[in-house]
């Protein structure tokens, strides 16, 4: 697994390519991507519309021990928790607790009566 970006491998990426750019295994050496993936992270960093997106979208990456995660900027409300009605909880418990077969069990067969070969019938 490749270590994430940073500016000094950045700067010598576009170093490389000023230079007429390099073969896949020169890149690969450096950077440990190959040159599609160097490309594409130039082009990424070179193109103010990708950035402009970013920033109105309120996402910022931020390096956390090698990983990175987004981060939504600002006081956004948190997205609306789906509601489940209390006869749906218990008719998913019902079904969970009616007794199967080991292998109905580990094959994920439905209860007896809960099949749509049964219904159909």
């Amino acid at each position: 697994m490749s270590r994430p970006w940073d500016d000094e491998m950045t700067q010598r990426s576009r170093e490389m390519k000023a230079r007429g750019g390099a073969t896949d295994a020169e890149y690969i050496r450096a950077f440990g991507r190959n040159r599609k993936a160097v490309m594409a992270r130039l082009r990424y960093l070179d193109n103010p519309a990708v950035r402009a997106a970013q920033a109105e979208r309120g996402v910022i990456y931020l390096r956390s021990s090698e990983t990175y995660r987004a981060k939504l900027k600002g006081n956004r409300p948190l997205p609306k928790r789906a509601i489940v009605p209390p006869e749906a909880i218990e008719d998913a418990m019902r079904r969970a607790s009616a007794p199967r077969s080991i292998s109905a069990f580990l094959f994920g067969d439905p209860p007896p009566g809960w099949s749509a070969l049964e219904k159909r019938a």
